[in-house]
């Protein structure tokens, strides 16, 4: 390495992720941050049986750790044919909610929608049907 480069190398306290960093003379830093193989989770959304198409689908990092490697909250929107897919997820646990009455995930607003807790592991696939969550009784 150029002896105007430092660098530090360190696994995470839990082991499951490695980060190196390389600085120069200015300043310069250069992080790159190895773990373990991506998760991911697919389903589908239903109301009253049938398929719920343009639904958002939220998942939430339940504990500290989770969120920050998962840099916080998911989103996306299930398809035409109600189904939605997340894919590059940490391991870790997550509350899963299909609604349209969460503007900002918390953990309070998640279980208030009956949220389901998912636990992924390294390079896990999901498969998870929801149920679409309103205030209203269906």
């Amino acid at each position: 390495m150029d002896p105007a480069w430092s660098r530090d190398s360190r696994p995470n306290p839990s082991g499951d992720w490695y980060e190196f960093q390389a600085r120069d003379a200015a300043r310069l830093t250069i992080g790159i941050r190895l773990g373990e193989p991506a998760a991911s989770i697919a389903g589908s959304v239903a109301q009253r049986g049938a398929s719920a198409p343009g639904v958002p689908v939220f998942l939430y990092p339940i504990d500290a750790e989770t969120r920050v490697r998962s840099a916080g909250n998911r989103l996306t929107f299930s398809d035409e044919n109600g189904r939605y897919r997340l894919d590059g997820l940490p391991p870790g646990r997550y509350l899963l909610a299909a609604t349209f009455e969460i503007s900002t995930p918390t953990e309070d607003a998640m279980r208030l929608a009956r949220a389901e807790e998912v636990v992924l592991g390294s390079g896990g696939n999901e498969e998870r049907a929801l149920t679409l969550y309103t205030e209203q009784p269906q």
